[in-house]
């Protein structure tokens, strides 16, 4: 055994100085001095003034590396760190030591088989891609990520002990991600997305700002001291399955939180110790304006929202039996809990904002001093709405002998109305909120906007309160848009926190339930919590926002008929929606006699499909009527005419607004809206040289030679008419009223057999 033991050792003691020698041999210049140049398998070099990872002769390999080779960054001259630029890149894995740093740029693609670790730091710019199996920032001071416009692609998990910033507009997927407990660990994602497959785990600051999008399925945040989520703007958190927070997280005005999860047991939405805050900001409140609200979470105090003791619920039906011929809706007081679901109004805003300020409501909750379970909403979550049963005719209220205003009428929707709200910490599309409840609502969501001030209008739902609000301050959505057209691109979204009206249909029974879940939350990159009272599109659209406008009170009320899949010329629920009071200024279209304040109908789109328009009046004035917007293959000069059947006028919207004068009244027959100038039949077409219109010094002159001429407008480059002759019957006419001022003006005129020339001239 002993000799065994000795010879094992000889052999040993061999092998050792044979390395010893050999090692020497390797690392002898020249001039037979010995060196400590030796750099291991794979090893950044740099040749002094190059920095090109494609450039075999800077690296210990003699050559480019490839996915076998494992990458060490430990040596430069001066700051030669290697650059890939614009080219691909490949190896079995890198290590970055500090304070090394790695730079793909440009385009380019960097592919570990394994693992990239940095105790430096690695910059992935320019529309750049890194694919790796893991991720690590070590806890290194010098240590960090720094990403713009690019992507980081891990197939398993990322560690984050350092620094990281992903700039803007780059994105991260992970199986994993797990955050340290290291203040140099915190992190503000700005205008970026992660994904992360499996687990999400925080311990300390993460701050998403300018719409980033963070989605995992599952998040846990430890309560470690410093950890806390900020959703700021219009930012999302999505989170697949379990959400468990234990210290504080902070939802900013419209930013989102999204639960796909289709259950609320468990861990799903519960905050075992900490702190929630949502903040909603409205602006332009006024003391007297009225906000309509919903909660985003479970068991919250109703007190808790403004400063006021006017909060509301509606109350669907009322008893009006021997007084009316429906039992329309109330106002009643509101207190306690807040249902999921259900909306709610709250009066004012900051103290002393008499001509409007803006104003943030929090909805807080500090769940170690509560000791109570809340927790966001989350899951299915339905609501009971009601209706009275009324589905007769519109009615005058003194017709029933009751002392209210004479003009006041009352239909068949009026006891259909409920305050509902969108229930979550997110936004829900109008679209899937609509289809899922078609059996049970019809004709869309009013969002209230207290945009005009308290004033003497007409009661609204027929309460005789002193002062009141306009019913035009309620903008109406459907599948097919808005009533009145969005700044910028439509989204069609319900904010969260809002409360909203809808209206029951009268085939429903009454107590049936409209139904909240959370495939109406779900993200598809066109999601967004913004805009308080309420906005890419996913079906083709072509529409018409119409304005009516009275002159002298300024009063607008805005239509909308659009051209889309799946409507038709009939109602139908998803895209049509009745006019909400029939006590204002209205426009609109109709469908069997119905006002519609929207109107979708069928494609594909026929040039000679008509429209019959309606308009209520509640005074004498001048008025106009003319196009506030338009979209799809309107925005391709698709000519769009008003007939006016009273005066025999044929008006091109496009042109100008068409203006006229009406006695208050409802007028259903007078207006057609078409897209072919009815008067251009072959037969009538005439040729410029036979009608003619000139100004000159003293008049404007309008002549045909084989026809007469009916009517001339007059206007202004406002498109507001400044002079107007009707029943002519002559075939020369000269306009010598109008005073020369050498400015432009449109000159409309009509022949009595329907052809119509418009032209500009200087008078």
């Amino acid at each position: 055994m002993l000799f065994k033991s000795t010879l094992i050792r000889s052999v040993y003691d061999l092998k050792y100085i044979f390395f010893i020698v050999l090692f020497a041999v390797l690392n002898t210049n020249a001039f037979g001095q010995t060196t400590n140049t030796w750099s291991p398998k794979g090893s950044w070099e740099a040749i002094p003034g190059d920095t090109n990872w494609n450039n075999s002769a800077n690296w210990s390999l003699g050559r480019v590396p490839i996915t076998t080779d494992k990458v060490v960054i430990t040596y430069a001259h001066g700051d030669l760190y290697p650059v890939i630029d614009g080219n691909t890149a490949n190896a079995y894995s890198i290590n970055i030591e500090s304070p090394r740093q790695l730079t793909i740029q440009n385009n380019a693609q960097l592919t570990v088989t394994e693992k990239i670790t940095t105790n430096g730091k690695i910059i992935i710019d320019n529309n750049s891609i890194v694919n790796a199996k893991n991720f690590e920032i070590t806890s290194g001071g010098g240590s960090a990520l720094d990403m713009d416009a690019s992507v980081l692609n891990i197939e398993e998990d990322i560690a984050i002990n350092g620094p990281i910033d992903t700039g803007t507009k780059s994105t991260i997927y992970a199986e994993n991600l797990t955050q340290s407990n290291s203040d140099l660990s915190q992190w503000i994602i700005d205008d970026s997305e992660v994904y992360v497959y499996n687990k999400l785990y925080t311990q300390k600051l993460i701050e998403l700002v300018n719409g980033s999008i963070v989605q995992t399925k599952d998040l846990e945040m430890t309560n470690s001291g410093g950890s806390e989520w900020k959703l700021y703007d219009t930012s999302v958190l999505t989170v697949e399955e379990d959400l468990t927070l234990t210290s504080k997280m902070t939802l900013y005005n419209n930013a989102s939180l999204i639960q796909t999860s289709t259950t609320d047991e468990n861990t799903y939405g519960a905050f075992y110790q900490g702190e929630l805050n949502i903040y909603r900001t409205v602006e332009s409140v006024r003391n007297t304006d009225y906000v309509y609200w919903s909660s985003p979470i479970d068991n919250y105090d109703i007190s808790n929202i403004g400063n006021t003791s006017h909060r509301y619920i509606w109350s669907p039906t009322v008893d009006h039996t021997g007084v009316y011929a429906s039992n329309f809706g109330n106002w009643e007081s509101a207190s306690g809990s807040m249902i999921k679901g259900k909306g709610y109004i709250v009066r004012g805003g900051p103290s002393g904002h008499i001509d409007g300020g803006e104003y943030t409501q929090l909805f807080s909750l500090n769940l170690a001093k509560n000791g109570i379970n809340y927790k966001f909403n989350n899951g299915p979550i339905e609501i009971p709405v009601f209706h009275g049963g009324y589905n007769g005719g519109t009615y005058n209220e003194d017709g029933s002998g009751d002392n209210g205003p004479s003009i006041t009428k009352i239909s068949n929707e009026d006891d259909n109305w409920n305050l509902i709200g969108n229930p979550y910490p997110s936004a829900i599309s109008i679209e899937a909120f609509l289809t899922e409840n078609v059996n049970i609502i019809e004709g869309g969501v009013r969002i209230w906007t207290h945009g005009t001030e308290i004033g003497d209008y007409d009661d609204p739902f027929y309460q005789d309160f002193v002062k009141n609000y306009t019913a035009a301050d309620y903008i109406t959505y459907t599948n097919l848009g808005s009533s009145t057209p969005p700044p910028g691109d439509s989204s069609d979204y319900i904010a969260s926190c809002q409360g909203f009206f809808v209206s029951m249909r009268h085939d429903a029974a009454s107590g049936s339930n409209v139904i909240f879940n959370n495939s109406m939350r779900e993200y598809r990159f066109t999601y967004t919590n913004s805009n308080f009272y309420k906005t890419v599109e996913t079906t083709q659209k072509s529409r018409i926002w119409l304005n009516l406008i009275a002159e002298e009170t300024k009063s607008i009320n805005t239509m909308l008929l659009g051209y889309t899949n799946g409507a038709t010329k009939s109602k139908d629920p998803l895209y049509d929606s009745v006019i909400m009071d029939h006590n204002t200024m209205n426009i609109y279209s109709l469908i069997e006699e119905e006002p519609m304040i929207i109107q979708g109908r069928p494609l594909p789109f026929e040039i000679t499909d008509k429209i019959p328009l309606g308009i209520t009046l509640t005074t004498k004035d001048f008025f106009s009527i003319g196009i506030s917007k338009v979209d799809g293959l309107f925005e391709n000069n698709q000519d769009i005419y008003l007939e006016d059947t009273y005066t025999n006028v044929v008006h091109n919207l496009r042109n100008s607004p068409y203006q006229f004068t009406s006695e208050a009244g409802t007028f259903n027959d007078r207006f057609i809206l078409g897209y072919q100038d009815k008067s251009l039949n072959i037969d009538d077409i005439i040729g410029d040289s036979e009608f003619k219109i000139i100004a000159t010094k003293n008049f404007i002159k309008v002549s045909t030679s084989t026809n007469t001429i009916n009517n001339i407008i007059v206007y202004d480059v406002l498109g507001r008419v400044i002079y107007q002759v009707n029943k002519l019957n002559a075939s020369d006419v000269k306009l010598n009223q109008l005073k020369p001022t050498n400015s432009p003006l449109i000159v409309k005129a009509v022949l009595t057999n329907g052809t119509t020339k418009t032209q500009k001239v200087m008078y």
